[in-house]
């Protein structure tokens, strides 16, 4: 069959460009997980949250009631050495009152490990926390050191696996490993599966995998809310799948850009 020239270069121009236009609306995994946070992360954020640790299926909980203060380094000036400033994070128990007082601090680096300190009301003063700790759980939870670091873009590399719905949501389902020049004590996780939401770019659930390949614990993310135009979520759930134990958070408070002191992420004045 005789295609005219005029109308087979036609063709192929419509394809290109339907190709094309395809490939801009379809962002690559990792931009998929950048969004999450370019299109959700405050300037600094605090709140109180209520965490109830579940040892077994059928066990009682033991409840926790604490304070998070958070503080991006990252800006919006386009200067990318104050892009690249630390992340800080401080978590405060507020009860029981065996724990009040107890603090962790985390200032998140990038291409270097993180620094963290624990302050301890018993001996009031801090201590500095091995970077070989992370895995470690945190005050008896399922939740490790690791597991409450932002998450870490220039130590992993993301592939997208496919696109699926989640409780009704379709998502993209982002394959994160360990960056091959990362060294391997950088992660207790050989990989991560997350799910997220491609309409709102929300993480909604991740399942995390060791060095064997075995899942060993889910992250689920719920009752999701918008706070100062931004979503946040005011429930998670963190289940162990070897020990069948599982944490609950619930948060009563999240409060965005309000502004918090300096003086809350010095080390030296933890406690204080």
């Amino acid at each position: 069959m005789f295609i005219p020239r005029v109308f087979r270069i036609f063709l192929f121009s419509t394809l290109l460009a339907t190709a094309t236009a395809f490939t801009a609306e379809q962002p690559t995994a990792r931009q998929i997980v950048q969004k999450t946070e370019e299109f959700h992360q405050a300037r600094n954020e605090s709140g109180i949250a209520t965490v109830y640790v579940y040892r077994s299926l059928k066990s009682r909980p033991r409840k926790m009631k604490l304070e998070f203060l958070f503080e991006s380094g990252r800006t919006d000036s386009g200067d990318e050495e104050k892009a690249q400033q630390d992340d800080k994070f401080l978590l405060t128990f507020l009860e029981p009152a065996s724990m009040k007082g107890t603090s962790l601090l985390t200032l998140e680096h990038t291409g270097r490990p993180d620094d963290r300190w624990v302050y301890l009301p018993q001996l009031k003063r801090s201590r500095r926390i091995a970077d070989t700790s992370k895995s470690q759980s945190f005050a008896g939870t399922d939740f490790s050191y690791e597991d409450l670091r932002t998450e870490n873009f220039d130590s992993n590399d993301y592939e997208l696996q496919r696109k699926e719905p989640l409780d009704g949501i379709d998502c993209y389902v982002i394959l994160a490993q360990p960056r091959a020049s990362t060294p391997k004590n950088q992660s207790s996780y050989s990989k991560r599966l997350l799910w997220i939401d491609a309409e709102r770019f929300l993480v909604l659930k991740i399942e995390t995998f060791d060095r064997h390949d075995r899942h060993t614990k889910t992250l689920e993310q719920s009752e999701w809310r918008p706070v100062d135009g931004k979503w946040r979520f005011f429930k998670n759930v963190m289940t162990n799948e070897i020990r069948h134990s599982r944490t609950v958070m619930e948060y009563q408070e999240r409060k965005l850009d309000q502004g918090i002191d300096p003086s809350r992420f010095d080390y030296r004045r933890l406690g204080r």
